[in-house]
């Protein structure tokens, strides 16, 4: 018997939350089991290239209200993300083309959203598009926006990580 590859299982993966995007406990599952194989960096290059990273932002995207599509999402995003080598890099441009900051915004704005996204999430966006903030080019987020996005900042920073407890 012949064991499936990461890359075999990643791509049933991205095809089964692709076909079946409107169903929100597909699109979770999806998710946590991405999140799972993208733990430890062994292997995130099969995941970026079977187009998890995108998968991902449209699971958001479709289901932006639901708890377990939102954290299972974004800390599978977190996983691929995470390092500052060349392929985190690349899932970081990649989520920043498909204007994951903007919408981990509108998800931000429902409030009991806020303890699932991940402040390093946030900031590694940020970061690594610095036209986000530009009034002249298309895209940017506008006043109100970056507003949200401090005072959601704010308040993350002022809570204590009490997650190892």
């Amino acid at each position: 018997m012949t064991l499936p590859t990461v890359a075999g299982v990643a791509s049933l993966v991205v095809s089964a939350m692709e076909m079946h995007s409107r169903v929100e406990e597909v699109q979770a599952r999806g998710c946590a089991l991405l999140k799972t194989l993208a733990w430890g960096r062994r292997t995130p290059s099969q995941l970026y290239d079977a187009g998890a990273v995108i998968v991902i932002v449209e699971a958001i995207r479709t289901h932006p209200r639901s708890i377990g599509v939102v954290g299972e999402a974004c800390k599978a995003l977190e996983n691929l993300c995470r390092d500052a080598d060349e392929l985190g890099g690349l899932c970081t441009q990649q989520a920043c083309r498909a204007d994951l900051l903007r919408l981990l915004l509108q998800v931000l704005r429902g409030g009991k959203m806020g303890p699932l996204v991940p402040l390093n999430l946030v900031h590694e966006l940020y970061h690594n598009d610095p036209g986000v903030t530009d009034p002249e080019r298309p895209g940017a987020l506008d006043f109100e926006e970056l507003k949200r996005l401090q005072l959601w900042y704010s308040k993350i920073v002022r809570v204590p990580d009490k997650g190892h407890l």
